[in-house]
């Protein structure tokens, strides 16, 4: 009885270690398929649209296009996708990091493998991108990162809406604290390259307009960019875009750039009036004017000299934005 006994379990013992070598489903016999995958490129920064390819990944009894792929992109045991049986697919990481990203596969009889890879994502410097999708270049000048294009968002950064008038030179003189934006006269094909124009009060809205991580300059921060700029040099205005394409002629002392580019928005007066497009750009700082809390500073640029103004205008008229990096 004792040596019948052990041959039984013996022979149970073999068996199950024979399923588990093999890998098979023991009712039919099904292999489990292999996960595997590619990134291009296999690095990149928060702008890089990432292009992931599973049409590696085989099995002995099923086809590729009879497997189903999904994927975690952080591997943090959520899966970011639903089972598909389409094998590219593109995404964009939104933070800088070290990521592993995770693939599983399924074949017909529900048998899974999984794989993952590492991928480095870096902080893109090059560009920022407000809260609409607005993608800006970025330059830096001295030790300070700035955008190298007027902001034209239209939401703050929590999603709110920035409002803005109907007709668009509407009076605004008796409103208290007017947070407006507008595109010069209400064109909207002014945007594209002048961006558009804020109300100081808009600037100073602690819902910010600045991408995360930007935020509006001081008065202080931009007579750092100035002077980083000028360089010692007179004679010459760097900030300014060169040429007359959007500045009007001469466009006195734009003669070299440092690649802040700024352009002649012009500027909206809060009793209605649009002014100066082509030949004038002011860019908004958060400081209060001392003598009159109502005003903010603000840089001023013209098409007529190289000179760099300080000025103090109304919160509720309205100039161009150039974010600063935090």
């Amino acid at each position: 009885m004792t040596k019948l006994t052990f041959s039984i379990l013996f022979t149970l013992c073999l068996f199950c270690i024979h399923c588990s070598d093999s890998g098979t489903n023991s009712d039919n016999g099904n292999t489990a398929p292999v996960a595997s995958f590619t990134i291009t490129p296999d690095s990149g920064s928060t702008t890089t649209l990432f292009e992931f390819d599973a049409s590696g990944c085989s099995d002995t009894e099923d086809e590729l296009s009879s497997l189903s792929v999904r994927w975690d992109w952080e591997s943090d045991d959520t899966w970011d996708t639903e089972y598909s049986s389409v094998k590219q697919i593109t995404y964009k990481f939104n933070a800088q990091g070290y990521y592993t990203v995770r693939l599983e596969v399924k074949d017909s009889g529900n048998l899974t493998h999984t794989a993952t890879r590492q991928i480095s994502v870096t902080e893109d410097t090059n560009t920022v991108t407000d809260t609409d999708g607005n993608v800006y270049k970025v330059v830096k000048i001295g030790d300070q990162y700035w955008m190298a294009e007027n902001l034209s968002v239209t939401h703050y950064r929590n999603g709110d809406a920035i409002g803005t008038t109907n007709p668009a030179d509407l009076d605004i003189t008796s409103q208290t604290s007017p947070t407006y934006q507008w595109s010069y006269y209400g064109d909207e094909e002014n945007v594209n390259i002048y961006g558009r124009l804020y109300t100081g009060h808009a600037v100073l809205d602690s819902r910010n307009i600045c991408p995360e991580g930007w935020h509006i300059p001081s008065y202080e921060e931009l007579n750092i960019l100035v002077v980083a700029a000028l360089d010692s040099k007179v004679g010459v205005n760097p900030l300014k875009e060169m040429g007359t394409v959007h500045w009007e002629d001469p466009n006195t002392g734009a003669t070299y750039s440092v690649g802040f580019d700024a352009l002649p928005a012009g500027i909206r007066n809060a009793n209605g009036v649009f002014d100066a497009l082509r030949l004038f750009t002011g860019i908004w700082s958060t400081t209060e004017y001392e003598l009159d809390t109502t005003e903010l500073w603000n840089i001023g640029l013209h098409y007529n000299t190289s000179d760099i103004y300080g000025n103090h205008y109304s919160k509720s008229d309205a100039l161009s934005v150039r974010c600063i990096k935090d």
